[in-house]
């Protein structure tokens, strides 16, 4: 009959040794594993975080004037406009028109008379029942060709509205037009709140802010705001530095006629 034989003492050792070597290679394998699954999961927020500010800031700047945004080292400034909008049977339809389809100028009284591109005449009736925006202050904004849009900010391009409604705009004539021989302006205005049309968002202290009738949060450690005219929109470019850099870029609004 066969004796059973015991394991050594050395044997033991070496059997332990080449355990705690696995264990210890499997261990640092799995902290490699997790290190790695804490990277990518932070770069992923960071990721989510930026593409929500850029979606806020896309979101804010829907009623801004395409025009008038620009960016002046971490200020990005822009004029929204006004509007209102009723609902008409099975219509949604908005108050104003932007685009301009005669003008006529009176240099003795001093004033301009617009009749505005009706996007449905049937409605124009109701829209003057319907629309209380008539009856507030507002000032109007002319769109001209080739200019800055800074230039937009100064009175140069703006005038008092006089009366309006559905059909046409009496305005004072703007500082624009009264020297200027051949009497050109773009055929677009938009409908000022001079009080409240002048908006920013503000990178300060690495937190980024929305600048309207209070300061709002949109985002912090952010690191650099990027603006970009393209051929077709803006391009907006936002930086994150909690850690390692990251970026995301994208066209946050078309142009439109």
């Amino acid at each position: 009959m066969k004796k059973l034989r015991a394991f050594g003492l050395i044997e033991v050792l070496i059997v332990a040794l080449i355990v705690g070597v696995i264990v210890g290679i499997s261990g640092k394998s799995l902290l490699a594993i997790y290190g790695d699954y804490q990277s990518s999961r932070q770069k992923y927020l960071l990721e989510i975080s930026l593409l929500n500010t850029i979606a806020q800031i896309q979101r804010i700047l829907q009623k801004a004037i395409f025009e008038s945004i620009f960016l002046q080292g971490d200020t990005l400034e822009f004029l929204e406009k006004s509007n209102q909008w009723v609902r008409i049977g099975e219509y949604s339809l908005p108050c104003f028109s932007s685009l301009v389809a005669k003008a006529t100028m009176s240099n003795t009284s001093n004033t301009l008379k617009l009749e505005v591109l009706s996007l449905n005449q049937q409605f124009q009736a109701h829209l003057n029942t319907l629309c209380t925006l008539y009856s507030q202050s507002f000032e109007l904004l002319f769109l001209y060709p080739n200019i800055h849009p800074r230039d937009y900010y100064t009175p140069k391009f703006r005038a008092k509205i006089l009366s309006q409604d559905a059909y046409q705009i009496h305005t004072q004539i703007p500082e624009f037009l009264m020297n200027n021989s051949l009497k050109i302006f773009f055929p677009k205005v938009y409908l000022l709140n001079p009080r409240m049309a002048h908006k920013k968002i503000v990178l300060k202290d690495n937190q980024l802010f929305l600048m309207s009738d209070k300061a709002y949060l949109l985002d912090d450690f952010i690191q650099s705001i990027k603006l970009e005219r393209m051929e077709f929109g803006l391009k907006l470019t936002l930086c994150k530095k909690p850690k390692d850099l990251l970026c995301k870029s994208h066209i946050i609004l078309e142009e439109g006629f």
